[in-house]
């Protein structure tokens, strides 16, 4: 009977405190329910707008053109009548000139529209420290900015997961990442779908060579994919 009332409060104590701690650690440390949950995220593909003002305007010598050549017939008709008007004139002034042509102007020269977007750069997702597949796809976009694209993506699921492009062919390894350089394109939207991911102006496709999946959590490659 003593031993049961001992070792109700021992567990109260101890057992209970222990039970919080694991759950604490293994939810709020470690992520471990994203272990089980899937978070799936599809994006259209972005389309940067082309701005109207790119394209050249028409030059303004074209619309006065027409007014020059409405102009030039009314002086031809003014010459006739001083000729009839000053018949005693007419030996000692040349004849009367007629009227020139207009001169030929050049068409309105426009800019065309530029294309749409062009694939600078792809590969294929290879899981490392987890399992990884998918298309990792870098677009260039009319307006010249670059944009990363993940297609049929799929990765297992972690806490505080981060998409990289890495100074790197491979960028499999946390010190490859770390001494070569990369640049965060920010946090992972889902560990699975089809998603955009803006590249900043210092992206140079000659220079970042491959797409890491990153766990900030504990510090490792969860996959990555070389580009070519």
């Amino acid at each position: 009977m003593m031993l049961r009332i001992v070792r109700k409060p021992l567990f109260w104590l101890i057992g209970l405190p222990a039970v919080a701690l694991g759950a604490y650690l293994a939810f709020g440390v470690f992520g471990i329910q994203g272990k089980f949950f899937d978070t799936e995220v599809n994006e259209d593909f972005p389309v940067a707008a082309v701005s109207s003002s790119g394209a050249a305007q028409s030059q303004p010598l074209a619309t006065e053109a027409p007014i020059m050549a409405t102009e030039m017939p009314m002086m031809a008709t003014e010459a006739p009548m001083m000729a009839t008007e000053a018949p005693m004139m007419a030996t000692e002034l040349p004849a009367t000139p007629t009227a020139l042509p207009p001169t030929a102007l050049p068409e309105p020269t426009t800019v065309p529209a530029p294309a749409g977007p062009t694939l600078q750069a792809a590969g294929q997702f290879y899981g490392v420290d987890h399992e990884g597949a998918g298309d990792a796809l870098i677009y260039r976009q009319p307006d010249g900015s670059h944009v990363l694209r993940l297609e049929n993506f799929a990765v297992e699921n972690a806490p505080d997961m981060y998409v990289y492009v890495v100074a790197d062919p491979r960028g499999d390894t946390p010190q490859t990442v770390k001494n070569s350089g990369f640049l965060n394109l920010g946090k992972l939207k889902g560990n699975k779908g089809n998603q955009n991911y803006t590249l900043p102006a210092e992206y140079d496709p000659a220079i970042h060579r491959s797409v890491t999946i990153w766990c900030e959590r504990f510090t490792v490659v969860m996959a990555t994919a070389p580009l070519s």
